[in-house]
């Protein structure tokens, strides 16, 4: 553990990162990774009971054969969208809240500072429509699909509470009550807005695979350097090298043989190691208007985080402002680019170009 230990704190002075901040965190994780006996993997037991506490509670399917409701609707949402999951996750949470506190005004708050439409105004538009079709029977497609997905998942909700209570684990509650307090949450507009939520603002997002990090933390050392590399780290090392050598996956695209003198290494793991591709919605920054001069801007980093720079002077009480869109256009261009955001920009730099 003593030589384990070593090769992290290595590492993440090669990196310069601190070790909450750094990739390899990760490798200390995967010796404590946990299973749910539905398969869901955690990267510790905490992990497992912050999951269970905040929506698996109510989504586990309870065996990885997803032979029970919610498996089936897990199952439903590989096949059309996996935005329903997220929409899923946030209703779980609604309702394991609710149960913990018996507030429904608490239980919800967190979702009802954002601005939400239903799923099928947010992504739809009349030039996607067929000849002869209309908008509104060009959305009763998604309308219809949510419905299902919806009527699926809320019979796994009813399924998983009915569980929960005969476990003792409603907190004195039942599950008609559970069901009936929380009835405006559990209908399909509800559902619908949280999806178009999560449409109009999350982010696409992608880690890099921690090989990938350490490839290039390990092609980057020096001689002397190497010299104090902790015997694990040149094990790793020496096994990732033969794994580029036999795959011959060379960033330069030359000939193995331009590699054999290790003060010339130039080899990548990106192609069998690749990064984790998902979608991030980051509360704080979702709340942050738009301008077409902005005071801030945000920038989006391959560990998974977000942060928010000043690009301008910004005074005591004046409002933090990003922008949605590119502002390197004229005013009747970006216009258009924020007409998915269903608003009209009326910053003063908008305001001056209109008179001008």
């Amino acid at each position: 553990m003593a030589d384990f230990e070593a090769a992290i704190a290595f590492l993440q002075k090669e990196g310069g990162k601190s070790p909450e901040e750094s990739y390899f965190s990760v490798f200390k994780l995967a010796e404590h990774q946990v299973h749910c006996p539905c398969g869901e993997l955690y990267c510790s037991e905490t992990c497992k009971q912050a999951a269970y506490a905040q929506h698996h509670a109510l989504l586990c399917p309870r065996s990885e054969a997803r032979e029970t409701a919610m498996g089936l609707f897990l199952n439903h949402t590989l096949v059309t969208n996996e935005i329903f999951q997220l929409a899923a996750k946030v209703v779980a949470k609604v309702l394991l809240v609710y149960i913990a506190t018996h507030d429904m005004a608490q239980a919800r708050g967190a979702v009802d500072m954002f601005c939400k439409l239903p799923w099928w105004e947010v992504i739809t538009s009349e030039d996607d429509l067929e000849e002869g079709e209309t908008l509104d029977q060009y959305r009763d497609k998604f309308r219809s699909l949510v419905c299902q997905t919806f009527d699926q998942f809320r019979t796994g909700l009813q399924e998983n509470l009915a569980h929960l209570e005969g476990q003792g684990e409603l907190r004195g509650l039942t599950t008609d009550v559970v069901l009936d307090s929380c009835a405006d949450v559990l209908s399909v507009d509800f559902f619908s807005q949280i999806i178009g939520m999560f449409e109009m603002n999350n982010v696409s997002m992608e880690i890099d695979h921690p090989f990938h990090a350490l490839g290039e933390a390990l092609s980057e050392t020096s001689l002397e350097e190497k010299k104090e590399m902790p015997p694990v780290l040149a094990r790793v090392k020496a096994a990732l090298e033969k794994y580029a050598e036999e795959h011959k996956h060379y960033c330069c695209g030359e000939d193995a043989h331009d590699h054999e003198n290790e003060n010339n290494e130039c080899y990548t793991l990106g192609e069998d190691f690749v990064g984790v591709e998902g979608t991030a919605l980051f509360s704080g920054i979702c709340t942050m208007n738009h301008s077409c001069d902005p005071n801030c801007t945000v920038l989006y980093t391959k560990d998974g985080a977000a942060h928010v720079f000043a690009v301008q002077d910004i005074s005591e009480g004046e409002e933090l402002c990003i922008s949605y869109i590119d502002v390197d256009q004229n005013v009747n261009e970006r216009q258009a680019c924020l007409r998915e955001y269903l608003f009209v920009c009326r910053c003063s730099r908008c305001e001056e170009e209109r008179k001008a």
